[in-house]
């Protein structure tokens, strides 16, 4: 009976294809491009530049971009409709607007409105930064780390949710080693990236003296000067690609026997996982050191480091202030990118899922939900998720 059916849909498929007529390519000519190729040079030689040559020399990267490729105009072209899509719901959204796109409306408006950002200046993470500056403990600020997964905070060890690699049947809880601003364990060793690194420093003293954080210079080189040790004890690129390694399934009892020193259960309820009673950890040698760093590192240099990834994270939300920095370091120096974006694209990467949001989850939906609306997605989401979304919220315009 199955083959029967899957026969029966193919030729409704195949007559489907057969009714619809044939359209021009938005985009390029059908077939193989040998315009793209550099013949001049031996496939030997280099068969990289003898299979793309043609296309590198004469597609320019513009300067606000660190990249293209053979997709660009069409991402292009989704990111003009999302524009559209966006200036209509911000016309339209009122001061509480309920509909999908009302909200994404609304998170846009608040975004373009650069009046509204310079007057606020750095106090919208005002209660983010009271928090940290109220902590009595390294277990309580432990605990407020755990809120990465829903604000702006840092993280020391990061919290995400996937399907459990070893009983597909069931969704686990991971944690990985986190804490560092730099890309890369070699930006904080290598002789080469030494000059990258002080300016990594001289960013974070930036962001702490336009939060007003107290002796901002020399609490900056104390946050360097902790991830370099954090660093030192974390796995590498090539350690964390082993799967079995990186499994270690155990309850939150064992945990805390094999890395004291960091409040785990402060962590867990701040994430909003207060009932999580397994964990699977990935790089289980380094949690021990990390811990033992944490607890053994002075209170007012933990609340440094959480203030500063506080202003790190949310620098392109704010004033223009805060996103010229976070532009300066995170787009010059590390992405060798030029020229800042012109701000209504930096708000529709936003709205649409860029990497400013706080969480991967809203980030996934929102991309989801715009580019079924502009057109390029077919199939319906769920809805009840979309809905719950508050990007208002997130957008944090007062």
């Amino acid at each position: 009976m199955n083959t029967i059916w899957a026969v029966a849909i193919s030729v409704l498929l195949l007559m489907d294809c057969r009714n619809k007529p044939r359209t021009k390519p938005e985009f390029g000519v059908w077939g193989f491009d040998e315009t793209v190729m550099d013949k001049s040079v031996s496939p030997g030689e280099s068969f990289f530049r003898y299979a793309n040559g043609g296309w590198l020399d004469r597609t320019p990267i513009p300067s606000d971009r660190t990249s293209v490729w053979v997709d660009t105009p069409a991402d292009d072209l989704i990111e003009s409709r999302l524009h559209a899509i966006m200036e209509q719901g911000a016309a339209q959204a009122g001061h509480d607007p309920s509909t999908l796109e009302g909200k994404a409306g609304g998170f846009y408006k608040s975004f373009m409105n650069e009046e509204l950002c310079e007057r606020m200046g750095a106090k919208p993470i005002q209660p983010e930064l009271d928090a940290v500056r109220g902590t009595h403990s390294a277990d309580e600020l432990a605990g407020l780390t755990g809120r990465a997964v829903v604000d702006f905070d840092g993280s020391f060890f990061k919290i995400w949710q996937n399907v459990d690699l070893r009983d597909p049947q069931h969704y686990a809880m991971y944690l990985g080693q986190d804490g560092l601003g730099l890309p890369d364990l070699d930006y904080y060793s290598k002789p080469e990236f030494a000059e990258t690194k002080a300016k990594f420093q001289a960013y974070a003293g930036r962001l702490l003296n336009l939060i007003d954080w107290p002796d901002a210079g020399s609490n900056a080189k104390r946050v360097v000067d902790l991830e370099t040790s954090v660093a030192a004890v974390s796995w590498t690129k090539a350690q964390q690609r082993d799967a079995v390694l990186n499994y270690n399934a155990m309850s939150v009892e064992e945990l805390e026997r094999m890395a004291p020193g960091f409040g785990w259960r402060a962590l867990l309820a701040q994430a909003r996982l207060p009932q999580v009673t397994r964990v699977v950890v990935a790089e289980k040698g380094a949690f021990p050191k990390m811990a033992a760093i944490w607890k053994h590192t002075p209170p007012d240099v933990l609340r440094a480091w959480a203030a500063f990834h506080i202003a790190d994270n949310a620098a392109p939300y704010l004033s223009k202030s805060f996103a010229d920095a976070y532009f300066d370091f995170r787009g010059r120096t590390l992405g060798g990118q030029a020229e800042q974006k012109v701000r209504w694209k930096r708000g529709v990467f936003a709205v649409a899922g860029g990497d400013f949001l706080p969480s991967d989850e809203v980030d996934q939906l929102v991309w989801l939900s715009l580019e079924r609306a502009a057109g390029v997605l077919t199939y319906d989401h769920d809805r009840s998720l979309l809905q719950s979304l508050d990007l208002v919220a997130l957008a944090r315009s007062g």
